[in-house]
């Protein structure tokens, strides 16, 4: 399987990631890998920012986690 590797968080376009597998890095050091689930627009967010859902239910018995735009360091 090819990763697109994105380190530019200004330049990020999370929604291109929905459906597929992803490793994130945040920019506190932590790693999360898991399926996209969901894109959420900033407007219809609250705080109003992008973000995305992901699956880690294979890691971590089901969980949904959302990480907004500004958080991610690194995404492939």
């Amino acid at each position: 399987m090819a990763y697109k590797i994105i380190l530019d968080v200004d330049q990020m376009k999370l929604r291109e990631f929905e459906g597929k597998f992803v490793k994130i890095r945040l920019k506190d050091g932590t790693e999360h890998e898991g399926r996209v689930m969901d894109f959420i627009f900033a407007e219809d967010n609250n705080p109003q920012k992008n973000s995305i859902i992901v699956d880690e239910s294979n890691n971590n018995g089901g969980q949904f986690i959302e990480f907004y735009e500004d958080d991610i360091e690194t995404i492939k």
